[in-house]
């Protein structure tokens, strides 16, 4: 008969069989592979290639290059001081991972800009909470922020500039087709006049009835 060992209840505990600081690595780097599928196809989306940017938008591949820098280090941090942030930390990685989804996949910037900018006051606090508690891990975790908020400006002109409609000043016209119509005349009479068309009349004195009666009459 064969005897196994039954685990202690130390052993079962959640904490020993899965370290919940790694999850902060696993949770980041599914982060980054949904953003990542959302904006893949930015180059074909035509939805995209005919907004108006800012002249500051950077070429795609540079996302690809900071994004995943980004996610290590903030993860790094995450670590480091998971117990005081990791609550936060989850949600603005759940704020952070949608985003993508509402600019690229569903074609929204302007509810995709309320989420970055929920998503940079997240990450103020988080940074706050860092610097108090650990330096390293806050800057490491500041580069996050600052290009959140440059993600922010970029997401910001987007809207400004592709779907708010900013009125023009026009020269103001009493009446927009009388007014070139009275030109028009004007002109006519003139060369009239001066073509001799149309001549002068020359002032005419005509007798009143008191004049015809009294002819010598000054």
């Amino acid at each position: 008969m064969v005897i196994f060992p039954i685990p202690s209840e130390d052993f079962l505990e959640i904490d020993n069989l899965f370290d919940k600081k790694l999850s902060v690595f696993a949770f980041t780097f599914l982060a980054l592979l949904l953003g990542g599928l959302s904006s893949s196809n930015t180059g074909d989306d035509i939805w995209y290639q005919e907004l108006t940017k800012s002249s500051l938008n950077p070429p795609g591949y540079v996302f690809g290059i900071v994004w995943p820098i980004l996610y290590l280090f903030m993860s790094i941090s995450a670590y480091r001081v998971f117990e005081k942030i990791y609550k936060i930390f989850f949600i603005q990685l759940f704020f952070n991972t949608i985003w993508s989804w509402l600019f690229f996949a569903f074609h929204l910037p302007v509810i995709a800009l309320l989420d970055i900018w929920l998503l940079i006051f997240l990450n103020v606090k988080i940074t706050i909470v860092l610097f108090k508690t650990d330096r390293i891990s806050a800057f490491l975790y500041l580069p996050y922020v600052i290009w959140l908020c440059f993600a922010s400006y970029l997401n910001l002109f987007i809207v400004i500039n592709n779907y708010i409609k900013i009125p023009t000043i026009r020269p103001v016209m009493h009446d927009a087709r009388v007014a070139p119509t009275s030109a028009l005349k004007e002109t006519l009479i003139r060369s009239s006049f001066l073509s001799g068309a149309i001549a002068v009349m020359p002032d005419i004195n005509i007798p009143t009835e008191d004049k015809l009666a009294k002819p010598h009459k000054l």
